[in-house]
Parts: structure tokens; C-alpha cells; sequence
């Protein structure tokens, strides 16, 4: 069943009334049919296969090491990995060197870089959001829509 715009706003409205301003009125003043709502998802990055490799393709950013926005990563992640991957590439091009090393370098990099991160946010969306029971701001919430509105 998909969440109503409507309701989305008004849960979060209901979440934020104890806040301090200007919370509750950034939220009041919100067009409801501007508002969405989306499932939190991660999922351990794309595991390297560099001796059976076919393709010359690399997924950065979110296509390798999807991450929840917990631990505020996932974006910074992703621009690093452009970065270095570009860093990478351009260096064995100036040097004549094998650029499928360097992507294939820059990938196990990636991965291992991320690798804490993604752990580190899903830990923190399951400490936040992922009990048998609601955490309090999803109390009175009936139950099994709450990991929903999570």
C-alpha cells in the first residue's frame, strides 16, 4: 500500500511537534504534494571479480555500495569515487600505462574504503529504526506500518 502524501507529511509533522523552532513550521509550511516518501535500503558493495572480469565497465557511487543516508556517506562517497577513479585513469594514460590496472586498482580501493561505511549506516538505520518494536517517535503507530514511515 503506498503512503499518501498527505499522511507522510502529517506523521511527520506529528514527530517533530516537541521540537524547537523552526522544525515544526519548515514542516507546516510545506506544499503536501511536494512531499514523498521512500524505503531506506542498502546492500554489502558489489563484490570485486577481477580474474573473471568481461567488461572494461565500473560501478561507483550508489551502483557499488548502496548505503542508507545514517551515517551521511553515501554522496560523499561517490564523488570520492569519481575522483580517484579519474585520478587513477589519467595517470596511466600520461604514463602509458594498462588502464584496466588502474580501474581494477581503483575499484578494490572503493571497496575497501566503503566497506566500513555502508556496515557503519545500516548500524545505525537498525539502531534507529530496525527493532521488533518502534522506536519512540513511531509509537501509537500501528504496528507493521511503522518500519514503513521509518
Amino acid at each position: 500500500e503506498e503512503l499518501r502524501k498527505a499522511d507522510i507529511l502529517g506523521r511527520c509533522l506529528s514527530v517533530v511537534s516537541g521540537w524547537h523552532e523552526p522544525c515544526s513550521s519548515v514542516l507546516s509550511s510545506t506544499i503536501p504534494g511536494t512531499v514523498w516518501g521512500s524505503y531506506l535500503m542498502s546492500r554489502p558493495p558489489l563484490p570485486i571479480n577481477s580474474k573473471t572480469r568481461k567488461t572494461r565497465t565500473i560501478a561507483i557511487g550508489d551502483a557499488c555500495h548502496g548505503m542508507t543516508p545514517f551515517k551521511g556517506q553515501g554522496a560523499n562517497s561517490a564523488l570520492l569515487d569519481g575522483v580517484r577513479l579519474g585520478s587513477k585513469v589519467s595517470r596511466s594514460i600520461s604514463s602509458g600505462k594498462d588502464i584496466l590496472g588502474s580501474v581494477l586498482e581503483a575499484e578494490r580501493e572503493m571497496i575497501d574504503r566503503t566497506g566500513k561505511k555502508v556496515r557503519d549506516s545500516e548500524a545505525a538505520c537498525l539502531e534507529l529504526h530496525g527493532g521488533e518494536e518502534p522506536t519512540p517517535e513511531f509509537k501509537g503507530v500501528e504496528r507493521g506500518r511503522w518500519k514503513e514511515l521509518a
